[in-house]
């Protein structure tokens, strides 16, 4: 029989951290489950429900304290990113459970405080500042460079590569617009190709490192992910990397005090150091195409570290899987005429207009209609089948839409 103690505290019940909550409760946990939406997905197989924002810690930690079965919650998981980091920190110190401490979760959230223990450390030549005035942007940026918000910002919002002047106050004004704290990150342009790597490190070893490579699409200001790939390659040098990463990535960890936590980092390949440009312990949809590329349960194992279990990550197999994004860039439809197309005349499983958040409609923004997921023998076979589908969608939108809408392909 279950033992009644076992519950798991889960910040964030939304549509991105079902998979999550569904895994504990096959597992046998009872959930309690924390979102400000009361009518969140997760909340419906939830013992438990706090409709609470996750970015309100002081709240949450109200709501906890008084919960007549706080002592029977044995595990703290957030398959959320972001502030509710600093909120899960929180809550797992009140109630004595594992999970990375408010520091090491802050140094994470805080891109120039991260930024200051690479440079510390020697695990960066890039340049970087934190910039709130906007009086001061031509007097100390050399270009080219990187604006994103200082502060919890997510994913590609608020980034913008900027080559000339005149680009540097819409920049800035887009990454304040996305900083926690009002504030926009500048830091130097870093050539090279672009890599994410994911997994897992438990007991401050990294026991998985997926290298994925991915591909761009140019917009003005900033570059949009169009593609994003797992699995074996036909360039040997990219089926070696995962070594090299493992290292860097345990070394950062090491002196920001992560020991046990998914892994999604971000990583420039320069001439001189793998350069990290982003990093965050949420799995997020990569999570998907990892178990698409290996057979491995990625929310199994994320479920078996938050309960301390020691991880066994053996691949079934490994071919190719690539994640393809589709973004529409038009002067004059409407965003939502553009969703409302993509629904109608394709599989919701494909285009999923969640996967960002789309809250305006101005048909001066990319617009993201959701992606294909897509296998092959290899990484480029499986890239390849992505971008035909990008072709193909094109050519049925201009039907629809008297050529009047562009789909961005990759560089």
């Amino acid at each position: 029989m279950r033992n009644k103690k076992d519950k798991i505290l889960v910040i964030g019940a939304g549509e991105n951290q079902l998979p999550y909550i569904d895994n504990f409760l096959m597992k046998g946990y009872d959930i309690v489950a924390i979102d400000r939406d009361p009518h969140s997905p997760g909340f419906k197989n939830a013992e438990i429900c706090i409709p609470i924002s996750t970015h309100d810690n002081h709240l949450v930690i109200k709501a906890i304290s008084e919960l007549p079965e706080k002592n029977e919650i044995t595990a703290v998981a957030c398959p959320s990113t972001g502030i509710p980091y600093i909120t899960a920190a929180r809550c797992a110190s009140m109630l004595k459970l594992p999970f990375p401490s408010e520091n090491t979760v802050t140094t994470l959230l805080d891109k120039y405080r991260f930024w200051k223990v690479l440079s510390k450390y020697r695990l960066t030549n890039r340049q970087c500042f934190e910039l709130r005035n906007p009086e001061y942007i031509n007097d100390q940026i050399d270009l080219p460079v990187v604006f994103k918000p200082q502060f919890a910002g997510g994913g590609n919002r608020g980034v913008s590569i900027c080559r000339f002047k005149n680009e540097l106050p819409l920049a800035f004004k887009k990454a304040v617009m996305n900083s926690y704290n009002k504030s926009a990150l500048v830091e130097s342009f870093c050539t090279g190709k672009e890599y994410k790597a994911c997994g897992f490190i438990q007991a401050g070893e990294v026991k998985m490192c997926m290298t994925s490579q991915r591909s761009f699409g140019s917009n003005e200001l900033t570059e949009l992910p169009i593609n994003l790939s797992v699995g074996p390659s036909e360039n040997k040098h990219v089926n070696e990397l995962s070594t090299q990463f493992s290292r860097h990535i345990k070394t950062v960890c090491k002196h920001i005090g992560l020991r046990d936590a998914p892994l999604n980092v971000d990583i420039i390949l320069s001439s001189e150091m793998p350069e990290i440009i982003d990093f965050d312990i949420v799995l997020g949809s990569f999570a998907n195409l990892v178990q698409k590329a290996t057979g491995i349960d990625m929310f199994n194992a994320y479920a078996n570290l938050c309960m301390g279990k020691e991880l066994e990550l053996n691949k079934k197999y490994f071919r190719g899987a690539a994640c393809t994004y589709l973004w529409f860039v038009s002067d004059e439809v409407p965003g939502d005429l553009i969703q409302k197309a993509c629904r109608d005349t394709h599989n919701n499983q494909i285009f999923n207009s969640k996967l960002y958040d789309i809250e305006k409609t101005n048909s001066n923004d990319p617009i993201c209609a959701g992606h294909l997921i897509t296998e092959g023998k290899t990484q480029e076979e499986a890239m390849v089948t992505g971008e035909t589908w990008l072709n193909t969608v094109q050519g049925e939108m201009n039907k629809l839409f008297n050529n009047k809408l562009q789909v961005v392909m990759p560089n």
